[in-house]
């Protein structure tokens, strides 16, 4: 909607509430606080009759995303019901603006509140920070679970955070005690592998104690096509038709992986292998 202003935002929500269509004016309201248009936002959100907490949130990140963790705070403790989305705004609201001890006692609040952590309390987007403010809760005695290694692994993937990640795993293990699940280890490979640290991704694999699950091997194989790694991709591949025969998505992660090196007549022999094994494509999902 090109050109908004106060009056084509109050339009459509209110065009969408006369048509009961609570989704749709749902929609416009949080794009109309994520657009920073706190003022009107504000004003609707006043006025309503019954006030959820997916509104709560929505007011809340817009105000910690304005700078203004004052109010932040206040519609936090005016919400009497708090799930994890709520502390989350109000914790990486702290964490953005410069206020981490902030965070950190949230954080231990919401722990003795025993809510669990969901992945923007720690993961934001903001993948340098979010790491500064996990060490910072290690620094204040705060104890982690597998679940926040998990969030904070998954931060640094996403983010690229490849020293940080691998510290973190290491710290995790000796320090915190925690024996990584198939998921941390599925992690580590998908960061190691979007850096194109291919073989560190490999070995990581086979130093797992007992069988790697299928997620690291598919976490690899994309990562093999992401950096056109033919001969790793081929090896990969082979293990996964040892773990998935018929799981026929793993042959054409390695056929679109022959076609980005322009190795034709392997795409053509491997498709004909798919066909012989009576192997199903299903049309219209993305394999990578």
């Amino acid at each position: 909607m090109p050109g908004k202003n106060e009056v084509s935002w109050t339009s459509m929500i209110v065009l969408y509430l006369e048509l009961e269509r609570l989704g749709d004016a749902r929609r416009v309201f949080d794009e109309m606080i994520k657009e920073g248009e706190m003022g009107l936002g504000w004003e609707l959100f006043d006025n309503m009759p019954e006030k959820d907490m997916v509104s709560y949130t929505a007011m809340a990140d817009g105000y910690a995303k304005s700078g203004d963790m004052v109010f932040t705070r206040h519609l936090f403790e005016q919400c009497e019901k708090k799930d994890v989305f709520l502390w989350s705004a109000l914790i990486s609201g702290y964490a953005q603006n410069g206020l981490p001890k902030a965070a950190v006692n949230m954080f231990l609040a919401m722990q003795q509140r025993s809510v669990r952590p969901d992945q923007h309390i720690l993961a934001h987007g903001q993948g340098s920070k979010a790491v500064s403010l996990f060490y910072q809760m290690l620094g204040e005695g705060i104890t982690h679970d597998d679940v926040a290694f998990m969030v904070i692994l998954n931060a640094c993937s996403r983010q690229g955070l490849v020293e940080d990640g691998f510290r973190l795993f290491e710290l995790m293990r000796s320090q915190s005690s925690i024996v990584p699940s198939h998921d941390h280890y599925a992690c580590m490979v998908d960061l190691f592998g979007r850096s194109g640290l291919l073989r560190p991704a490999f070995n990581l694999i086979k130093s797992i104690p007992v069988e790697a699950h299928v997620g690291a091997w598919v976490a690899l194989l994309g990562a093999c096509k992401l950096h056109c790694a033919t001969e790793l991709g081929e090896e990969v591949a082979a293990r996964l038709a040892q773990l998935e025969p018929q799981n026929a998505g793993n042959y054409v992660l390695l056929s679109n992986i022959y076609a980005a090196a322009n190795r034709w007549m392997d795409v053509t022999a491997l498709r004909n292998q798919i066909d012989a094994q009576g192997l199903e494509v299903i049309a219209g999902r993305s394999y990578t």
